[in-house]
């Protein structure tokens, strides 16, 4: 199968996942240790439609809910909590009823257990899935930086994300079945053994639960606090984005490297731009124009650097400009050079490129600034970018004549994806 780069990464990031003991994993194996094969699998098969809702839920924005209302969070990691002691308590009151000097004939599990049959077992391990605190967790930090690609739409990239899910969650969770009804036989031999495998499920579940009440009660407020944005002038104020979407649609934060990977591919851009910057006229609406244009950007062979055209031919016939997106490593900043077909950008008098605005991105915001010039006056130029999601930016222009310490905003550029 010939799958895009991306999507080998995010296999690796599930298998990972899938691989850590939890929950999950538990059920699974309590459930072919307790019942046997057949109910180990049929809680894997649960476990795997619920691996599925999570990734629909993910891609209509039930995680966006969930962050915007961080009440309705910690309300799921509460109720999951309340559900996984009460599965674990079962579990362990069933194996009290086992007699210390219990017949090989006499099962070491009475009858009321947990899981008693496969469709049991199936609807208890997918209830068990939905509520686990870390497949929300995996599909607010991960899947909104996999779900866009050029490469393909979103319902084909949902399709392959689904299939390398439910294949991790079939082969690792089987294999844990499998493993755990294997060793049934020996258990059914030493009752003790048994009830003490089960009790050992039972207090791990509880546990689990436990750690899930710390999550709930830690969930609100880290969910709850704003995002930082930075400050403007008053002129664009409206153009604040809620702090609950930057924190969802942050996708860079932790590595500066992929700052502008979300700016990869083809965009419509609707454009407002002051017709006289600097003259002090800018308060009406005949003192801007409105237009459309298209931003196509693409990575250098590096595989990090990255460069852009902006063409509108119904606003300037043949005019193009280009942004050259360089990333230094060592000071962990973007240095943009900016330059169009009309001369802009470089310097008259070596015909080299004008000095880059320098920086990076916090969160979902960046303000990139630095040395230019604007009809022979010397100014500090500033670009600001804001991502708004995995399909629309915001890019605008601002100039400064004392150093920074005022700024007018001259050019204001929607962007979406095509």
């Amino acid at each position: 199968m010939n799958l895009h780069p991306d999507l080998w990464l995010f296999a690796t990031l599930v298998f990972g996942v899938v691989l850590l003991p939890g929950m999950d994993m538990a059920f699974v194996a309590g459930s072919a240790v307790t019942t046997g094969l057949r109910a180990g699998l049929a809680a894997v098969a649960g476990i795997m439609v619920a691996g599925q809702v999570h990734l629909v839920a993910g891609v209509v924005g039930l995680a966006a809910l969930l962050l915007v209302w961080p009440g309705a969070q910690a309300a799921l990691l509460l109720a999951g909590a309340a559900y996984m002691a009460w599965i674990g308590w079962t579990i362990l009151r069933s194996t009290w009823g086992v007699a210390s000097t219990a017949s090989a004939a006499t099962p070491a599990i009475v009858p009321g257990a947990p899981i008693a049959g496969t469709r049991q077992a199936f609807f208890r391990a997918a209830a068990t899935c939905l509520m686990n605190p870390k497949a929300y967790a995996f599909t607010l930090a991960v899947l909104p930086s996999f779900i866009h690609t050029p490469e393909r739409s979103t319902a084909a990239q949902a399709l392959a994300m689904g299939g390398i899910i439910a294949i991790n969650q079939a082969l690792i969770y089987g294999a844990v079945a499998l493993m755990a009804a294997g060793a049934r036989p020996w258990l059914k031999r030493r009752e003790r053994a048994q009830a003490w495998t089960a009790r050992g499920v039972g207090a791990l579940l509880i546990a689990s639960a436990g750690a899930m009440a710390v999550g709930a009660a830690t969930a609100a407020p880290a969910s709850a606090a704003p995002a930082s944005t930075p400050s403007h002038s008053p002129t664009d104020r409206s153009l604040a984005m809620p702090s609950a979407v930057a924190t969802l649609t942050s996708t860079a934060a932790a590595d500066p490297v992929h700052d502008f990977d979300f700016l990869i591919g083809r965009w419509q851009s609707h454009n407002r731009k002051l017709r006289a910057p600097l003259t002090g006229r800018g308060g009406a609406e005949a003192d801007w124009e409105e237009f459309d244009t298209e931003l196509e950007t693409s990575k250098l062979p590096d595989g990090i650097n990255n460069v852009d055209r902006f063409s509108g031919a119904a606003w300037r016939p043949g005019y193009v400009g280009t942004t050259l997106r360089i990333y230094n490593p060592t000071t962990k900043l973007w240095g943009l050079y900016s330059f169009d077909t009309r001369g802009n950008g470089f310097d008259p008098k070596t015909s080299a490129l004008l000095p880059p605005v320098i920086g990076r991105f916090e969160g979902d915001s960046a303000d990139f600034e630095g040395p230019d010039e604007f009809k022979g006056q010397p100014i500090t130029v500033r670009y600001h970018w804001q991502r708004l999601g995995p399909d629309r930016a915001l890019w605008q222009q601002s100039f400064s004549t004392d150093g920074g310490k005022t700024w007018e905003v001259n050019w204001i550029c929607h962007h979406q994806r095509v």
